[in-house]
């Protein structure tokens, strides 16, 4: 039986996935889509820098879509229909966002004031 190369080994070499089975790969798949995607909201939290700038320090930590509605006492649904006009709200996929703990916590303390 053939070990389970990582997907940075078949990165380096592609021959590796010869003889893997139909659900390995899917497996494999399945766990670089995952990464991607925690990569890619990376991405998006940083936002574009300038070269001649100083890069920002990052957002800190990140909420869900569930706890930020704890924390506005709101719904999930109110979050998703008011995400565009939320400066706390990045949209990583039509159904998938995430908050800034930060950002969140400036915005509240905005609206007290």
């Amino acid at each position: 039986m053939q070990s389970v190369p990582t997907i940075e080994e078949i990165a380096r070499d592609q021959s590796r996935v010869r003889g893997l089975s139909i659900e390995t790969i899917a497996a494999l798949m399945a766990r670089a889509a995952a990464v991607q995607g925690i990569l890619s909201a990376a991405l998006i939290l940083l936002g574009p820098t300038k070269p001649d700038q100083p890069e920002e320090p990052a957002d800190g930590e990140t909420l869900t879509v569930d706890e930020a509605a704890i924390r506005l006492h709101r719904t999930r649904r109110w979050i998703y229909r008011h995400a565009k006009s939320l400066p706390f709200v990045k949209r990583l996929s039509p159904r998938n966002l995430v908050c800034s703990e930060r950002k969140l916590s400036r915005w509240l303390e905005q609206r007290k004031a």
